[in-house]
């Protein structure tokens, strides 16, 4: 018995060892290389994608007669892609070279004259109310004189779509399409037809799952009043205030048309998230030591958005606590009520500050970009100066602010740019009695060098100046001060500022500070940054752009996550007036 599973297993073995031997001397196939001239090499790259014998080169044919029919299937593959592309009038030539090694596959190109957009008409059946316009050749994706490619077609149609439903027509269609190709000039002409179905109009709306929050603050969310005519992109603004509220962890909204009068319901299903958040951070400055933050938000306080946040900052030099309230829609659905409350102590070697402070402020959004604020605040400080003079203040001002943002991201913008000027006038109503006006201008501008934003040029300019009163009469924490991890790196925080014969720092009534820097993302999360920082303060009113700079430089590390960068910085004094050393700088978040 276990001779005859032995003499099976010898057999069973020389079967498969003979198979391999025939498997070995099986002829692998005629290898080929393929090449396409004439073109650029952007065209190059996209003709080489829709060849069979590029898809098929890692299985070669066994002969040349094979090899020859695969590369002429080409020849029409290649003629349909270049009409694709707007090349209406190519030609194309094959060459096969069976004495190279590996063979050559030639396709000589010539493409011709590139067919350009000169029309594109919209014509519309019956309609209650047809559109009076044509949206422009651009908001297509067909702009007039472009090289003409089909695949422009389907981005064409749904930019279409699009357009009239934010005309007001919810449910169109393109029932035809025609493209005309004159080859007499070399244009192609496109006409659709479009269907655009009734006029719609706002109707009611129906929501569902909502817990804590009153269904009023979604109906005072409505970009639209009942009876509007509807628009896709008032409904897109709906879906941006719900999102932006950070009520909400799931988010559907929904648009139902009635054929006979066009009305539009809006559904909305609602998930909403817990409303509270727990934060904690920390950073670390070899000038001012280590400081720790902890915060906590409630965002659906009262039942209609409203965010109630407490927040306490622990350092060397500064402590603080703060509330803040916040009712979203105050008066107007374009503008929110702030109202704060802090307590700080602050000991730095200017000034030693105990203050509190409480505040009633308007914020306006004038538009996606554009915001202002106004209101009323008051401020009861105790101050210390480094030259041992104390002082009480009780400040009333009217805090006056514009912004502008136009970045793409909080924590780590990439681009676009920042601004934001700040007024306050105040006056002094316990001793002094003294009244001035504090400017400040900041100006934060960010642009991409390299694709994938992997390297960003990013500058700051900051503006101050305070008028109507002299130096010596203002308290100490209102005037100017440079230097440190916001400021100017590698100098102390706070130091660059006018001193006395003493020694004493007495601040400054004007200030200017300046930083670039070059942000490499070497990796998806680490990245490297080199900067520079200008600045000082001034003994006048207004800056003195003929005055020299302190100037500040050096290294930075970036650890990327998902709630933004981790910052380590390193910055050293370039021309400083004293012995000044080196310092680092470790935080959450760029530098600005």
């Amino acid at each position: 018995m276990i001779q005859a599973l032995l003499a099976i297993a010898l057999f069973l073995f020389s079967v498969l060892a003979m198979g391999q031997e025939e498997a070995e001397e099986r002829p692998r196939g005629l290898a080929y290389e393929v090449e396409v001239e004439g073109v650029e090499r952007q065209l190059e790259q996209r003709l080489l994608a829709v060849m069979l014998s590029m898809e098929l080169k890692e299985h070669p044919p066994a002969t040349t007669g094979l090899l020859r029919r695969r590369a002429q299937q080409d020849l029409e593959r290649l003629n349909q892609a270049l009409r694709a592309f707007g090349y209406y009038a190519s030609e194309v030539e094959l060459e096969i070279d069976e004495g190279d090694e590996p063979i050559a596959l030639r396709y000589r190109v010539n493409p011709g004259e590139p067919y350009l957009i000169q029309e594109v008409i919209v014509t519309y059946e019956e309609s209650p109310l047809p559109p009076e316009k044509t949206p422009p050749y651009k908001t297509l994706g067909l702009p007039q004189g472009e090289r003409f490619e089909a695949r422009m077609l389907a981005t064409a149609e749904e930019r279409l779509l699009d357009w009239l439903r934010e005309q007001g027509w919810p449910r169109p269609a393109i029932t035809d399409r025609t493209v005309r190709v004159e080859h007499s000039d070399h244009s192609v002409h496109i006409s659709f037809v479009v269907a655009p179905g009734p006029v719609g109009h706002f109707g009611g709306i129906a929501v569902s799952g909502l817990n804590r929050l009153e269904e009023r603050y979604i109906h005072r969310q409505l970009p639209w009043k009942e009876g509007d005519r509807f628009s896709s992109k008032k409904v897109e603004e709906l879906r941006g205030r719900l999102t932006d509220s950070n009520i909400f962890s799931s988010l559907i909204i929904q648009t139902e048309v009635a054929e006979d009068s066009g009305e539009v319901t809006t559904k909305l299903e609602l998930e909403e998230r817990d409303p509270r958040t727990v934060r904690a951070g920390a950073g670390f400055s070899s000038d001012i030591g280590l400081y720790t933050k902890f915060g906590w938000e409630h965002r659906n306080f009262a039942g209609e958005g409203e965010k109630l946040s407490l927040s306490t900052q622990i350092a060397q030099y500064h402590t603080s606590a703060e509330a803040e309230f916040r009712k979203p829609m105050w008066r107007s659905r374009k503008q929110d009520l702030l109202l704060s409350l802090q307590g700080a102590q602050t000991d730095v070697d200017p000034y030693r500050s105990d203050s509190l402070r409480a505040a009633a402020i308007v914020e306006r959004r004038l538009s996606k970009q554009w915001t202002t604020h106004f209101g009323l605040a008051m401020r009861y400080a105790e101050i210390v100066e480094e030259s041992g003079e104390e002082e009480e203040y009780a400040l009333w001002s009217i805090p006056l602010q514009l912004g502008y943002d136009g970045s793409d991201n909080l924590l780590n913008p990439s681009r676009g740019m920042r601004a934001q000027l700040m007024i306050d006038p105040t006056v002094d109503t316990l001793q002094t009695g003294v009244f001035f006006q504090r400017h400040r201008l900041d100006w934060r501008g960010y642009l991409p060098v390299v694709g994938q934003r992997r390297l960003i040029l990013a500058t700051r300019i900051s503006l101050g100046s305070i008028l109507w009163a002299d130096r010596e009469q203002l308290p100490a924490d209102e005037r100017f001060y440079a230097g440190g991890g916001g400021s100017v790196r590698g100098y102390d925080y706070k130091s660059l500022a006018p001193h006395d014969a003493e020694g004493n720092n007495l601040g400054g009534m004007s200030l200017i500070e300046s930083s670039f820097e070059v942000r490499w993302r070497m990796t998806e999360r680490f990245g490297l940054v080199g900067f520079i920082d200008g600045g000082n303060a001034f003994a006048e009113k207004y800056p003195d752009f003929g005055r020299e700079l302190q100037w500040g430089g050096g290294l930075g590390l970036r650890y990327h996550t998902g709630i933004g960068p981790i910052r380590l910085d390193v910055g050293y004094p370039l021309n400083p007036e004293d012995g000044a050393s080196f310092h680092v700088y470790i935080s959450i978040g760029q530098s600005f």
